[in-house]
């Protein structure tokens, strides 16, 4: 019996109306399929059910199954009733949860962990059930900075271990959280969703569908084409919720749980061709699969691995929305019995983590505006993966990517597109990278919602992502008789005028009509009809505004062919548009001195005839565009700007720039130059062309069957086996003279006489297989049996010497195609040697960098019958020579380029290399420095920098003095590590040398660094005071300090008055001790070191001090309107001096007094409100009083 794989097609299912889940007397069947006509034969029934190796398992109605038994097939009936199998299933499973019993554990999550634990329910199913989802996070309120991950399940009824999984996962988390590290970390720094039941109406009936009998897995939009039972895209309930939770988030990876095998089902399921994010994808899975539990759980595309299908989440969720997405197949059985439960769920849980770990790794950043700093909606391409998008409240984006270095760009409607390169991720870290976006007016599709392709277009690479953003000729061919639905994420209005205008990609005019929708699942209103690039106004529908669209091809063509159906460019509000608004129209590779085939090759020099339209509301003035490249083999020569004038509306008008790409770029490698345009009322903005080289297509082979097991052609004697359908032998050649023929013999590992055998050779080096009849060869089957194939590979008669890559493949039934996926059989690549002499340029020379007015020494070491030789110097005396090895004096600087063009007296060969010589001039002087020219004493490091000086190559920096600091010297940039105890003026100047030698020096950058406070001296003044005196204590003038900063200790020993280094202390009448002064300076650098402690003895005084203040010093009023009388008549004083210092310490009022004046008067009425001290001095009394003016 031969193990197969089966290629399924579209089941047609006839959705009736269910009692139960199950049709009446539906049953399940197994079918045996042991060859490739039972294959056929059965894919032909389109009958709904699971394909897998060897057998189907399928859901038949007795009508149904007359189809199998008519035609020959072995079956057996495994469930002759499944409405009755199943129908007490859940009263005899109690160790399962049931539908309530989910969402009651869910409801006590969300109660009894609200901190991280939320609840959010996207609908209700057909049957009045909730589609519900947790999400954990330790701020699940709200949308964080943090990578999201979606696990799902049940979305096939009977298939119940995916919400088991899920469920129990959800209280695992909940309950390890702050006791678990690992769990507790996770859910710090991600935010994790769980989805309980995608089907709950399927698991409570314990049927595969939903009430409408409609298989919800082929129901999603991306690709839908109306399979099991779905009448349209996203057309029921359940798919809508689980679509709601997906689009609100930005999920990284995306988990969805099936039962009925154990295998990982990564995207495509819809087509053969391998996913642009492959790598990835099988890298993640490979990591689900190492963490788990499983033996050996294989995984793999969906479309080879498993079976092709349409309307699957999994390639919605990829396609539409970027996510690694994939069915996780978690048992073989769909109902395992209850002693297994936990053993699968174990088996799952140490990968679940590690999704949730991973998916924070490879890049992460915030996307904003460069004006005001909000977060942006925006779509994140790296590289050629499929974008993902960020999270238009917060702004923030994040990609699972393995370790590399990366290019970015992103795309947003109201701003410039940004290139982000070199990109540098490691392995299991995440790179942060934040974009601001320049604004730039502008409404373009967003994201794609759903699609529709006829019979998926395998010749077609299905590019949906395309559309998104501005018009750059990157297209999305829809299809014969296709449509795609599209998100222009904000609300296009009925304007003056036209309103909406759609671009075609390519040259060729298609037809198409445009639909304005209600909302993403319609209802859909024509705009009318249009060919090629065209306009569509509100006027001509039933409704005025829109968000989302739908582009209808206008089935006119062929329908399985590459670019089949309306190429769909990009698609533009107008009323978004004021002013002008450029596109970039498109461009020309014009490579006729090369090999003429309108692509930048290896080795090659092209122009590039690019073309900008200004489709705005006014003319744009005096446009200029710059072309740029940042790649190591792509190099732009047109450096300078290129005129493309002024353009009215709707006008267009080119310019060209030579682009050379260097010969050793390797096949696949892809280089991206940007276009960078401005006029006088044209904001600069860029557009981006995609410069890529080609590599040979893809071949494979999906199962195991018949094989190349020899290929002998010459020297090429090759046994290989079974290589898993495709293998790579270029390493194996043989050599055949122009002209000349030698036999192939393939022999067949495993013969069907329905075999066929074709070999290609790419004579042309065009990379493309079978464009010309010579590349063709079609072996004959010796005897009909497939055992053994014949035929010769010639060689055209002046076939250019060489390598030429040979492509043989084996198929069953149908004529084998050099490119794409087969069901059996297998490739294998050779390489063919055409004899001769090979002429081929090539050349060295004794040095590559010099100084100017020296000399080069060139070598000649090209192959061949070499007799002449045409060398070309620009800049060089020189400038040509026909010497084999000539010398050639550089008196120019700059960088010089070098070609040779070798002859044999019949063809010739070129090699050129750009920028091969650097001839240097004196070094120039460099711009004074630039950095921090003022700082405090003791600083952290401070940079500084220089222009990048013309013809540099070091650095040398001076610092006058040197003890300032330690300099540590990176070319244009130093960095000083300062002396703690410097303070002072600092001269920073730098030079430049290179192989002429040295520059002048700079001028100096004079550096201030700002000293801190001195250290404070001793303070003077009473050390012995009484209760209630006052007393002024001094400092000498500290150096440096701005202000100066008293204490007191303790605080309530006095009261402080300072006027900077004087402060005068009204002591305490209650405090009784020893207080200690100090005092420091201080400025803008900080605080001096605090000055001696003075100590200060605070005395009660009885009969001298505070007792004759009270009895024999009286003023009055107190407080008072400025006049004061005063009363010492108890006093015998000569003569004595009352003095008035104000609350500052400065003093405002000085009088003397005779002896015998015992009473007196005072006048302080020019002075302003506030407190105030009188003091009364002789040669033996001292007595001060508080007094208060309040005028």
């Amino acid at each position: 019996m031969k193990n197969l794989t089966l290629t399924v097609i579209a089941i047609l299912f006839v959705a009736t109306t269910f009692a139960q889940g199950w049709r009446a007397n539906e049953m399940e069947v197994k079918v045996d399929v042991s060859s490739k006509q039972d294959a056929l034969q059965l894919t032909k029934l389109k009958l709904d059910g699971d394909y897998f190796i060897d057998y189907a398992l399928l859901y038949l109605i007795p009508e149904e199954l007359e189809l199998i038994k008519e035609s020959g097939l072995k079956y057996e009936i495994l469930k002759e009733d499944l409405n009755e199998y199943y129908k007490d299933f859940w009263e005899t499973r109690t160790a399962y949860h049931s539908y309530q019993e989910i969402i009651d554990l869910a409801d006590s999550l969300a109660d009894n962990f609200p901190d991280i634990c939320t609840k959010h329910i996207f609908g209700t199913s057909m049957g009045g059930r909730q589609l519900a989802a947790l999400k954990i996070s330790d701020n699940p309120a709200i949308d964080e900075n943090e990578a999201e991950v979606m696990f799902d399940g049940g979305i096939h009824g009977d298939e119940i271990g995916g919400p088991e999984n899920v469920i129990r996962f959800a209280r695992d988390l909940c309950r390890g959280y702050g006791d678990d590290p690992e769990i507790t970390e996770l859910i710090d720094n991600r935010e994790i969703w769980l989805y309980l039941m995608v089907n709950p109406d399927g698991r409570v009936a314990m049927s595969r569908t939903n009430n409408n009998g409609v298989d919800l897995n082929r129901d999603w939009g991306y690709m839908w084409d109306g399979w099991g039972g779905s009448t349209g895209a996203f057309s029921q309930v359940e798919s809508k919720g689980l679509r709601g939770c997906s689009y609100d988030n930005q999920f990284v990876v995306h988990t969805t749980y099936h039962s009925g095998t154990e295998y990982i089902s990564c995207p495509w399921s819809y087509r053969a061709s391998v996913p642009h994010d492959m790598g990835r994808i099988l890298q993640l899975a490979g990591l689900y699969s190492n963490t788990s539990g499983y033996a050996n759980l294989e995984y793999g595309q969906g479309s080879s691995g498993m079976y092709f299908i349409n309307g699957s989440t999994k390639d919605s969720n990829y396609g539409a929305m970027g996510s690694i997405s994939w069915s996780m197949e978690i048992s073989d059985s769909k109902q395992p019995p209850a002693s297994q439960i936990m053993m699968y769920y174990n088996y799952n849980v140490p990968a679940m983590l590690a999704m949730i770990e991973y998916s924070g790794y490879g890049i992460e950043g915030l996307v904003t505006d460069a004006v005001s700093g909000d977060p942006v909606a925006a779509s994140i391409f790296v590289e050629n993966y499929l974008p993902c998008f960020t999270d238009p409240e917060v702004g923030d984006f994040h990609k699972y990517l393995i370790a590399g270095t990366y290019d970015i760009l992103v795309k947003a409607n109201g701003y410039n597109d940004k290139l982000v390169t070199g990109v540098v991720v490691t392995a299991n870290n995440v790179n942060v990278t934040n974009i601001e976006l320049d604004p730039l007016e502008h409404q373009s599709v967003h994201r794609v919602i759903s699609s529709h392709i006829s019979d998926n277009n395998a010749a077609d690479p299905g590019i949906t992502w395309n559309v998104i953003g501005q018009p750059d000729n990157l297209y999305y061919s829809i299809g014969k008789s296709g449509w795609i639905v599209v998100d222009m994420l904000d609300i296009v209005f009925d304007g003056a005028g036209p309103d909406i205008m759609v671009f075609e990609g390519d040259a060729n005019a298609e037809g198409y009509t445009l639909y304005a929708g209600e909302s993403m699942d319609g209802p859909f209103h024509s705009m009318g009809t249009g060919t090629g690039t065209s306009e569509f106004d509100f006027a001509s529908c039933a409704i005025t505004e829109a968000r989302y669209f739908k582009i209808l091809d206008d089935g006119d063509g062929s329908a399985n062919a590459l670019g089949a159906g309306f190429d769909f460019d990009a698609m533009q509000a107008l009323s978004s548009i004021t002013g002008p608004y450029i596109i970039m129209e498109g461009y020309v590779v014009d490579d006729s001195n090369g090999n003429n085939n309108g692509q930048l090759d290896p080795g090659e020099t092209v122009d590039y005839i690019i073309t900008l339209k200004n489709v705005g509301s006014e003319s744009a003035i005096d446009l200029s565009g710059t072309l740029s490249c940042n790649d190591t083999y792509v190099s732009v020569i047109t450096t300078n700007p290129q005129m493309f004038g002024t353009l009215g509306i709707n006008e267009s008008a080119t310019a060209t720039y030579s682009v050379t790409a260097d010969e050793s770029t390797p096949a696949g490698h892809s280089a991206t130059l940007e276009l960078t345009y401005e006029g006088t009322n044209v904001t600069p903005s860029t557009k981006y062309i995609e410069v890529p080289f080609p590599d040979y297509c893809e071949a494979s082979t999906t199962t195991e069957d018949e094989w190349i097991a020899n290929v002998l052609c010459g020297d090429i004697d090759n046994p290989s086996g079974w290589q898993g359908g495709v293998a790579n032998y270029t390493d194996i050649s043989t050599t055949i003279e122009p002209g000349m023929s030698e036999p192939i013999t393939i022999t067949n590992g495993n013969a069907w006489a329905s075999d066929i055998v074709t070999a290609w050779v790419d004579w042309n080096l065009d990379m493309e297989w079978g464009n010309n009849a010579n590349e063709i060869f079609e072996l004959t089957n010796v005897g009909g049996t497939g055992e053994t194939f014949e035929g010769d590979i010639e060689v055209p008669a002046g076939q250019m010497a060489g390598l030429y890559r040979m492509r043989v493949r084996m198929t069953y039934s149908t004529a084998p195609t050099p490119c794409g996926n087969s069901s059996y059989g297998e490739v294998e690549d050779y390489t063919i040697v055409v004899g001769g002499n090979v002429l081929s340029a090539d050349f060295t020379s004794d040095i590559t960098e010099l100084c100017y007015g020296n000399d080069v020494h060139f070598y000649d070491n090209s192959t061949g019958n070499i007799t002449s030789w045409e060398w070309e110097f620009p800049g060089g005396d020189p400038a040509t020579s026909n010497e084999e090895n000539p010398v050639v004096i550089y008196n120019t600087p700059g960088m010089w380029g070098v070609t040779l063009t070798v002859g044999d007296g019949t063809s010739t060969n070129t090699s050129g290399m750009m920028d091969y010589l650097i001839v240097f001039d004196d070094p120039a002087t460099p711009d004074t420095p630039t950095g921090d020219a003022e700082m405090c004493q003791d600083s952290p490091n401070s940079s500084y920098n220089t222009n990048n000086a013309s013809g540099a190559t070091s650095w040398i920096w001076e610092m006058d003095p040197e003890s300032a600091g330690t300099m540590t010297i990176n070319g244009p940039i130093v960095e000083i590590d300062w002396s703690a105890d410097f303070a002072g003026t600092v001269q920073l100047s730098v030079a430049c040398e290179n192989m002429c030698g040295q520059s002048d020096m700079s001028n100096p950058l004079e550096i201030t660094i700002l000293p801190f406070p001195g250290a404070a001296g001793e303070i003077t003044g009473e050390e012995e005071v009484c209760q209630g005196f006052m007393e002024v204590y001094n400092v000498d003038e500290i150096a440096d300090a701005d202000e100066y900063e008293w204490m007191i200790d303790p605080e309530d020993a006095g009261a402080m008055q300072v006027n900077m280094n004087e402060n005068i202390i009204d002591w305490s009448w209650t405090f009784e001790g020893t207080a200690v002064i100090k005092v420091r300076g201080i400025n803008d650098c900080g605080e001096g070191d605090w000055s001696p402690a003075f100590e200060v003895i605070v005395d009660i005084c009885y009969g001298i001090g505070n007792e004759m203040m009270i009895n024999s010093l009286s003023v009055y009023p107190n407080p008072g309107n400025g006049i004061f009388n005063i009363d010492i008549s108890e006093q015998e004083l000569t003569s004595f001096k009352v003095t008035v210092i104000n609350s500052l310490g400065s003093v405002v009022y000085v009088q003397e007094f005779d002896q015998g004046e015992n009473s007196l008067k005072i006048d302080l009425t020019n002075y302003p409100d506030g407190i105030y001290y009188l003091k009364i001095e002789d040669g033996s009394f001292i007595g001060m009083k508080k007094i208060i003016i309040q005028q």
